[in-house]
C-alpha cells in the first residue's frame, strides 16, 4: 500500500497525473476543523427555518478564485461564471445556471492556523459563518452568543449592514461552494492568514 502511494505522490508531484486542485478542495465533504463546511452552513438554515442549499463545484471554484485574485488580503467581490476572468453579466440575478448570484468574504483563518487561540469551540470556518449571521446579533436562532463569536473571529460587525446574514438566509438560493485562500505572505498563527469566500446562486 505505502508504495502505492508513493507512487501516486510523485505522478501528481511531476506532472505526470494532473488533478484540478479546485476539485481536491471543493468537494461537498470539504472540511474546516473536521466538520463538513456544507453541514455547518445547513444546520444554521435549518435554525432559520429556511431550506438546506447543495454543495456546487462550480460556485466553489468562483469563490476560490475570488480569493486568489484578491491574494487572500482584500474584500473585493466578483461574480463570475466559472473560473475564467469573465465575469457574469446582470442577467446572472435572474438566471442561476449563468453562475454567481451572491458572495460573501471574509478575513479568517484555516486550519493549520489555529495556534492554540480559542476558537469557542467552533471551527475557523464555523467561526467566521457565525460571524456573519451576527450582523443581526437580536436573532433568536443566535442564542446571544454573538459576542464571544466575533471576539474570537477578531471580526467587527458595522451597525446597520446586514447584507452577509440575509444572503446566507435567503430563501432564493439553493446552491453555494466555499473556498478559503491564504495570503502568500501570511505569517503562521497572525490574526488573519486569508480570506473565506462563498458565492451562492
Amino acid at each position: 500500500m505505502h508504495s502505492v502511494i508513493s507512487l501516486l505522490l510523485l505522478l501528481l508531484t511531476t506532472g505526470v497525473i494532473a488533478i484540478p486542485f479546485d476539485f481536491l478542495f471543493h468537494s461537498p465533504g470539504t472540511l474546516s476543523g473536521g466538520q463538513s463546511i456544507l453541514s455547518n452552513i445547513n444546520e444554521w438554515r435549518t435554525a432559520y427555518g429556511v431550506a438546506k442549499l447543495s454543495w456546487n463545484n462550480t460556485l466553489a471554484s468562483n469563490a476560490q478564485k475570488t480569493g486568489r485574485d484578491n491574494g487572500g488580503l482584500n474584500e473585493k467581490h466578483e461574480l463570475n461564471h466559472g473560473t475564467s476572468s469573465r465575469k457574469c453579466p446582470k442577467s446572472a440575478e435572474t438566471n442561476p445556471a449563468a453562475g454567481s448570484m451572491a458572495q460573501v468574504i471574509s478575513p479568517g483563518i484555516q486550519d493549520q492556523d489555529i495556534c492554540g487561540r480559542n476558537m469557542d469551540r467552533m471551527t475557523p470556518f464555523g467561526l467566521i459563518h457565525m460571524g456573519w449571521l451576527c450582523e443581526v446579533a437580536t436573532d433568536p436562532q443566535l442564542k446571544g452568543g454573538c459576542s464571544a463569536v466575533l471576539e474570537a473571529a477578531h471580526l467587527y460587525v458595522t451597525p446597520g449592514e446586514t447584507g452577509h446574514h440575509d444572503i446566507l438566509t435567503n430563501t432564493k438560493y439553493s446552491k453555494i461552494g466555499c473556498a478559503f485562500s491564504r495570503h502568500p505572505a501570511a505569517l503562521k498563527c497572525v490574526t488573519f492568514t486569508g480570506l473565506w469566500v462563498c458565492d451562492l446562486a
